[in-house]
């Protein structure tokens, strides 16, 4: 009896760290500026990306500011160019009118793919409708 839990410690702690994905590198500790968006119904120009920002903090956290408000959440990397982020808590200040914040708050939770090129960060929607472009902040 003792040998097999010996034989299945191994097992357990390898099938647990192989099911969790380490931020990518391309994206551990990146801050990024929203400036666009781009849908085959709508092409959207973010003025003031500088409103607009996503953060890839320590381990599964991300942080934002979606133009008067902060937030932060969960996000995992469960597969090779896929992202999941958790809920996001947000504060709940009004912004001007005009803001973006709700939408960019509410579609960077409903991304499902990322890529990097450059100095550039796509996050595509869950069904592929739109894609979030990103400059990188320093």
């Amino acid at each position: 009896m003792l040998r097999s839990v010996l034989i299945l410690i191994p097992l357990l702690i390898g099938s647990a760290t192989s099911a969790l994905c380490a931020t990518p590198r391309e994206l551990a500790g990146t801050n990024w500026r929203w400036i666009a968006l781009a849908s085959s119904t709508e092409t959207l120009t973010v003025l003031e990306p500088d409103r607009y920002t996503l953060a890839f903090t320590n381990g599964d956290r991300v942080a934002l500011r979606a133009d008067c408000n902060r937030g932060a959440g969960s996000v995992a990397f469960p597969a090779a160019g896929v992202v999941q982020f958790g809920p996001l808590a947000l504060t709940r200040a009004l912004c001007p009118s005009g803001s973006l914040g709700e939408r960019f708050a509410r579609e960077v939770g409903r991304a499902a793919r990322w890529s990097v090129r450059g100095d550039e960060l796509a996050l595509e929607l869950e069904s592929g409708e739109a894609v979030l472009r990103f400059k990188r902040h320093p």
